[in-house]
């Protein structure tokens, strides 16, 4: 291998991965297990938790407001955008949510 060859690896090396939509890098990423959901391995999105999720890396949205039923998206939403956060620019990052009673 040349330098001009072994200079061109390296750079590779360097380049900033593809951002995926949240949604399209939770189907890829994420899986489940029999304690969580009834049933195990790679996560399926229904349409609508798609754009919720994908509004999280979308840089023109600023605020997310999900009203949704029961068990539908509402911790799903938190447990993918913190380990995509995770995953794919590790730093500082902080949940803090209400206490039951002002809730």
């Amino acid at each position: 291998m040349n330098t001009g060859e072994l200079f061109s690896a390296w750079s590779a090396l360097w380049e900033t991965p593809a951002r995926l939509p949240l949604a399209d890098w939770t189907e890829a990423n994420f899986y489940t297990s029999g304690e969580y959901s009834s049933s195990t391995g790679k996560l399926r999105l229904y349409g609508y938790q798609r754009e919720p999720l994908n509004a999280f890396t979308d840089p023109t949205v600023s605020d997310i407001v999900i009203k949704s039923g029961t068990q539908l998206l509402k911790t799903l939403f938190l447990q993918v955008a913190l380990a995509y956060v995770a995953i794919t620019d590790p730093g500082p990052c902080l949940l803090s949510q209400a206490k039951e009673d002002d809730a």
